[in-house]
């Protein structure tokens, strides 16, 4: 059968069987087929696998499936199994045998081909090729048998084992009645051997796990493999992985996705369960009505998923996951490996407020301020200066000798000084107010910034993990192709260049994942470096933001009530009214320019306002020498003081023509400010309405994407699509995936760049103007102004600190 033939049976299996039986069966009456169901045994694992393929044939209406199967059960004694399978291949109520166990399993396999007259359903899967039992079409070599394998499932899991412990050998844990039913071990073994280069040691044991670990070497780091254990409870095998942690064992579980939660380091296999169900549902419906098993395909496409347990592995003695190892994988219960405590981004924003550097430098700039201005007033308040005087001359006069030898003073006194007028210290006081004014505008601009930077930094470790997981995504892919590659030629459908090709993706998608790490991890330290954080490889626990296609997280969700294209140009226009208003940069420039011009105006009155102030002061004197006696004599002074320039040399003019060109610069630098500060308020409210449509339009690229991809790996797995198809639909799949996680981060990055032109954050309730602001921004939705009449809105004055 080519393989363009068997790709047609397979589509029609998955697709087509399910209608085509609904549509037969409305017309005529319902069909009842008897299934005998051959069990080993009890078995938590078999028993819910036939209440899932139960549940599975029930959906295909129209079709009743009666299970024959109490008077089928061996009770997990081997000498039932075969009597058991001769009584339901002789009862002619049976239309087909489903094998539900590994017993079974070998029983039906081993059946002699002309004894199986009836379709047979091996239940237990196959995961590896030895005994023969795949053609090269991929379906089974058995007449009236068919069964679902995953052919690497062993050889993958195994190799894991090697890579995380570096040995050569493994012990496998292995049911005693597997072991015993399972003839091809020697077999299995030696394939291990020529193949992955592993020697395996088999250890049968029974449901009790003592014997297990009896069995088992207590030795650190003991590479130890467990199947499916069909008999053994959850329970029990928790415990059995808890016990080999404690010695330092090192497990890998066939079935990760549900040994790892148990205690199982690491796993591979994904959770398989409802696609195994639903194909062998397909497979059993197929053959009751008549199709031949040999048109049936048996191959299952996996996709491995490396997963690790973190506290087992945290657990282990000895043990800690290499570097690539832990950029490939997913730890469960990961928290373990997070020391940083979880962090949200209103948290990040509000510990940069408070601890960013240039935070740090505003406010030490406005405590300068904060002294200009004390400086300023000291000019009007009292002074009082002392002063004292001593001197003592020697005299050595050959021309007048009665000039005496030696003679002394002294002086004391104070005096109380008062400003009563100065045009130019009360001007300088009103200016180093503004100027303080201008100082706490700018530290709240400084702290706007530290915000937004905050939220764009944090917002910029969540994107850089994205994209670290989607690249470790690739990577799995990639891998799983490579896998199918390898069957694909080991059952001659495929040339060996592919292995080759898929090889190289391998590595050049590792090489990524490494460079998409270092991505991160520089996103971290930049993270925490606005926060002033003093490590700055502190880890956090960054808490993702979900936003759908109907969350704005932006104003309440308000923005949904914008419907229509003038609703939203009237609002962006408003919004451009209230950036300028609430702008802490224009309040700071306007401060300034009031200082500057008070400067100015004074300059322009100093001929004609004269400084005056008034003084009182006490001096004595003291004096003697060697002819008369000490004598001193006192002096008390009151007075006004009134000054004022006449003539300066041309000072005056050219000082007044400075401070006006002074004056005109600020207004010219607020009038550019004002231009910049509307021209990105507008450009982030038109990014802010691309972007959000971008993101339910990127989930439905990716949908189709992941569609697309499904479909051509399929048709390659049987050969009807070639491997650059495949690659391509693969790359596909990966960019739409980055551009869905990027669509949401590029939204959240703008809506809170848009926050930050408004000058306003919406968490930040406990700011002063915050009330003024909401009412100003929500209120628009309520009566929304006409553009043409907007007027600026007044916002509270922000108090000094």
């Amino acid at each position: 059968m080519s393989r363009f033939l068997l790709l047609l049976i397979a589509l029609d299996s998955l697709l087509i069987a399910p209608q085509s039986i609904a549509q037969s069966s409305a017309s005529n009456s319902p069909i009842v087929y008897r299934v005998g169901v051959l069990k080993d045994g009890p078995s938590w694992y078999y028993d819910r696998s036939l209440k899932e393929i139960a549940a599975e044939l029930q959906d295909l209406a129209g079709t009743t499936v009666a299970f024959v199967e109490p008077s089928l059960d061996a009770q997990h004694d081997p000498a039932k199994v075969v009597p058991l399978l001769k009584r339901a291949l002789e009862d002619e109520q049976i239309d087909l045998i489903y094998a539900c166990g590994v017993m079974a399993t070998e029983a039906v396999k081993k059946l002699p081909d002309a004894l199986r007259i009836k379709p047979i359903m091996a239940g237990a899967i196959q995961f590896s090729d030895v005994g023969g039992l795949i053609t090269p079409d991929g379906v089974s070599s058995k007449p009236n048998l068919t069964f679902i394998t995953e052919p690497t499932r062993v050889d993958s899991d195994l190799a894991l084992l090697r890579k995380l412990t570096g040995s050569d050998t493994v012990h496998v844990l292995i049911d005693e009645l597997v072991f015993e039913a399972f003839d091809k071990l020697p077999e299995a073994r030696a394939q291990f051997r020529e193949k992955l280069g592993i020697e395996s040691v088999m250890h049968p044991i029974s449901p009790a796990i003592e014997e297990a670990l009896d069995r088992l070497p207590d030795t650190p780091g003991l590479p130890v493999y467990v199947p499916l254990l069909p008999r053994v409870e959850s329970l029990e095998r928790q415990r059995l992985y808890e016990e080999l942690a404690q010695r330092g064992a090192i497990t890998v579980a066939m079935f990760g996705h549900e040994e790892v939660p148990l205690g199982a380091l690491a796993g591979l296999a994904t959770d398989l369960s409802a696609p195994i169900a639903r194909r062998t549902a397909l497979n059993m419906l197929q053959m009751l009505q008549g199709v031949p098993a040999d048109n049936l395909s048996v191959y299952l496409p996996v996709q491995d998923r490396l997963i690790i347990n973190a506290r087992t592995a945290q657990n282990t003695p000895g043990w800690s996951p290499t570097y690539e190892i832990a950029l490939e994988a997913d730890f469960y219960g990961d928290e373990v490996y997070y020391d940083g405590e979880p962090i949200r981004i209103d948290q990040a924003m509000r510990r940069a407020r408070a601890n960013n550097v240039e935070v740090a430098i505003a406010t030490a700039a406005l405590s300068s301020q904060v002294a200009q201005l004390n400086i300023a007033r000291s000019g009007i308040r009292p002074r009082i200066d002392l002063s004292a005087d001593a001197r003592h001359a020697t005299y050595d006069s050959r021309i007048d000798p009665i000039m005496p030898e030696r003679q002394g003073s002294a002086s004391y006194g104070a005096q109380l000084r008062q400003v009563l007028f100065s045009d130019a210290i009360f001007t300088n006081i009103r200016a180093q107010r503004l100027g303080l004014e201008a100082s706490q505008w700018e530290r709240r601009s400084q702290e706007l910034d530290a915000m937004e930077a905050a939220a764009v930094a944090f917002l910029n470790v969540l994107s850089a993990r994205a994209l670290y997981n989607i690249e470790r995504e690739n990577l799995r892919l990639t891998q799983n192709n490579l896998q199918l590659a390898q069957l694909r030629v080991e059952i001659g459908s495929a040339e060996p260049s592919e292995i080759f090709r898929w090889q190289q993706d391998v590595a050049t998608s590792r090489a990524r994942l490494f460079q998409r790490e270092t991505d991160r991890i520089n996103a971290v330290i930049g993270f925490n470096r606005i926060l002033g954080e003093a490590d700055p490889n502190l880890q956090h626990s960054f808490q993702d933001i979900e936003v759908g296609p109907d969350d704005f997280y932006l104003l309440e969700d308000r923005l949904s009530l914008i419907k229509t294209r003038d609703f939203f140009v009237s609002f962006g226009s408003y919004l451009g009214q209230l950036a300028l208003n609430f702008s802490p940069e224009l309040k700071a420039f306007q401060a300034t320019i009031g200082a500057q011009t008070q400067v100015y105006a004074q300059q322009r009155r100093r001929t004609v306002l004269p400084e005056v102030s008034g003084f009182a002061g006490a001096d004595r004197t003291l004096a003697n020498n060697e002819f008369i006696n000490p004598r001193s004599e006192g002096a008390l002074s009151v007075g006004v003081q009134l000054s004022f320039p006449l003539f300066e040399g041309g000072q005056r003019k050219a000082e007044i023509d400075q401070q006006a060109a002074e004056v005109a610069r600020l207004m010219a630098q607020r009038l550019n400010a004002e231009q910049l500060i509307l021209q990105s308020a507008l450009s982030i409210y038109q990014q802010l309405g691309a972007s959000h449509p971008n993101i339910r339009l990127s989930q439905e690229a990716e949908e189709a994407s992941i569609k697309n991809y499904q479909a051509v790996r399929e048709k390659y797995s049987f050969g009807a699509a070639s491997i650059l198809d495949l690659l391509d639909a693969q790359a596909t799949r990966i960019q739409r995936r980055r551009d869905k996680e990027l669509a949401v981060y590029d939204y959240l990055i703008h809506v809170f760049q848009f926050q930050r032109a408004l000058s306003w954050f919406e968490f930040e309730e406990e700011d002063p103007d915050w009330r003024a602001h909401a009412d100003a921004v929500y209120g628009f939705f309520d009566s929304p102004p006409n553009e043409s009449v907007l007027e600026p809105i007044d916002t509270t004055q922000r108090r000094l600190n």
